[in-house]
């Protein structure tokens, strides 16, 4: 069995409207339904002031925003990204956003220098998937897990690092960062290994030279990125793949997954950026047609990352994410289809188109 090991590498390339309903479980149908029950024909059988019945229903049941025509965020295009990639996505996207909350949260078990890590690295904002990136990390993922079994940047056949990429991603040239890793398990591991940096008996010093994977997570000209996996008989591989060239406006719906990093809990997180700094009317999670609201857990209400903890089950659940923005616009994450629970129990599955 070999040991557990890191890589990284840094390079610079030169050459529809939505209509709010109070207290309110979001349903399949998109029409606002309470158990089946739609409101519009209640309120006209037995209430003359619609208002006046909303006012009685958000009492009884509490505010959330129900969405009739949400606006769709694409998280899964031709099997890209699968569970592991999005889930070492959003756990990146974390440590960008709040990385000292997120060092004392989820690095607890770890062994820092005087002063500690990620002091030296402010806040950034998120990463944004792309899937030609996404493609070129799965790819090395799978070649060296497949072919040479070896861990490198350079491709099995000696294709450069960053030539492989740009043969995925036709935005070159821009600043351009790799990381790999195998051995390690989860997602949310091989990200702490990473954002490490062990040297020695400790986590490596910001600024020391050695902290080159946490510079590339932490990296603000970086804008993009693809994350891929693979595991072979023996490991596991892991590829971190950044792009910094610019991009457009894009939706407050970074990314959004399940993971498992307490002991018997599911958790559900979504990462969230607004770049106006409007923090969310509601973040929600839509689990087996029930709707639940998430909590933030670190970061700023515009710019940090949400949660929901649930006891885990032996079965697959169904789930997607809900955001009502701070202009009341309303998105859906996935666009279509639903997330299934890997991982949890027996389920085998990540996605239901």
């Amino acid at each position: 069995m070999k040991g557990w090991h890191i890589k990284h590498i840094i390079f610079v390339l030169v050459s529809s409207p939505a209509v709010v309903w109070a207290g309110l479980t979001y349903d399949l149908d998109k029409d606002c339904d309470v158990d089946g029950l739609d409101l519009q024909t209640w309120a006209s059988g037995y209430h003359a002031d619609l208002e006046d019945l909303l006012s009685e229903v958000a009492a009884e049941f509490g505010t959330v925003g129900c969405c009739s025509e949400p606006i769709g965020i694409d998280a899964v295009v031709d099997g890209f990204p699968n569970w592991e990639e999005r889930a070492l996505l959003v756990f990146t996207n974390m440590a960008r956003m709040a990385p000292i909350e997120y060092r004392d949260a989820y690095m607890t078990s770890y062994v820092f220098p005087a002063g500690g890590i990620l002091n030296s690295y402010p806040p950034v904002p998120p990463v944004r998937w792309n899937k030609d990136l996404n493609r070129g990390a799965r790819f090395h993922a799978e070649d060296m897990a497949y072919n040479c079994e070896v861990l490198q940047h350079d491709s099995c056949d000696g294709t450069i690092w960053y030539q492989r990429i740009c043969s995925f991603y036709p935005r070159c040239p821009c600043s351009l960062g790799e990381n790999v890793a195998y051995g390690y398990l989860t997602p949310w591991t091989v990200l702490n290994a990473f954002l490490c940096d062990r040297y020695g008996s400790s986590c490596a010093p910001d600024g020391s030279g050695l902290d080159g994977h946490r510079a590339n997570i932490m990296g603000a000209a970086y804008k993009e990125i693809g994350t891929g996996y693979a595991r072979s008989s023996y490991a596991k591989y892991w590829v971190q793949d950044f792009a910094g060239c610019l991009l457009g406006q894009q939706p407050p719906i970074v990314a959004a997954a399940h993971a498992f990093p307490d002991e018997g809990i599911t958790s559900f997180f979504l990462n969230y950026y607004d770049e106006t700094g409007a923090a969310p009317r509601d973040v929600s999670l839509v689990l087996n047609g029930r709707k639940y609201p998430l909590r933030l857990d670190i970061g700023a209400a515009s710019a940090g990352t949400f949660r929901a903890d649930f006891k885990t089950v032996s079965d697959c659940q169904s789930y997607y994410f809900q955001v009502t923005d701070g202009n009341g616009l309303c998105y859906r994450y996935p666009g279509a289809g639903a997330f299934q629970t890997y991982g949890e129990g027996d389920c085998l599955v990540d996605y239901a188109p």
